[in-house]
């Protein structure tokens, strides 16, 4: 009975040491961004706008992974570099642990993208903030323009893939009572085979 004790604390603390590392290996890393200026100097484009879609390509895909792109589209309020239309599309990682950016519907931020592959892309490295948190970099950016050329916003599905991503704290809950339970499992076969042994 000992021995099925001290296997069973062996188990669980393998299980939340796999848990911890597992969430530490795949955390975004990167350094402090620089000042709005220096920002505004190195980014493809700076703006502000309103989400107004966040698509999933990947949402019933067998296999899912944090840095899968979600494409997030924003009704441009006003712009200081990089961007014209009323309507822009940028893209993000799935989720924090690849340095995804959580865009959330309907909430406005002050957007610093960049671009690569022909298209703007968005991280947790850059200055990207929601628009009431971005007092001090409004200040320091100055007043921006209005997006002079209009896009159509298309509305057809957009209900079918307005998703919002699911944070990591989700898949590492779920990775974490999956281990528990297989732990469950084994320590109950081994108990029952240690059992019929002794009663053999």
């Amino acid at each position: 009975m000992r021995k099925i004790k001290m296997f069973l604390i062996f188990s669980f603390l393998i299980a939340f040491s796999f848990n911890f590392t597992a969430t530490e290996a795949y955390a975004c890393s990167c350094a402090a961004p620089g000042s709005p200026t220096e920002e505004l100097n190195m980014s493809t484009a700076v703006f502000s706008g309103k989400v107004i879609k966040i698509v999933d390509p990947n949402k019933d895909a067998e296999i899912q992974s944090s840095a899968d792109l979600l494409e997030v589209q924003l009704k441009v309020k006003e712009t200081w570099k990089g961007v014209d239309e009323t309507i822009v599309t940028l893209y993000t990682a799935r989720e924090s642990a690849s340095c995804g950016f959580n865009f959330t519907l309907n909430e406005e931020y002050l957007v610093y993208a960049n671009k690569s592959d022909g298209a703007l892309h968005v991280n947790l490295c850059s200055r990207t903030a929601p628009l009431i948190a971005a007092t001090s970099d409004l200040e320091e950016l100055g007043a921006g323009e209005e997006p002079t050329v209009i896009v159509e916003v298309d509305q057809s599905d957009g209900k079918k893939e307005n998703i919002v991503a699911k944070s990591e704290d989700d898949h590492s809950n779920i990775l974490l009572i999956f281990s528990i339970l297989g732990l469950i499992i084994i320590a109950i076969s081994l108990y029952a085979i240690i059992k019929k042994k002794r009663n053999q």
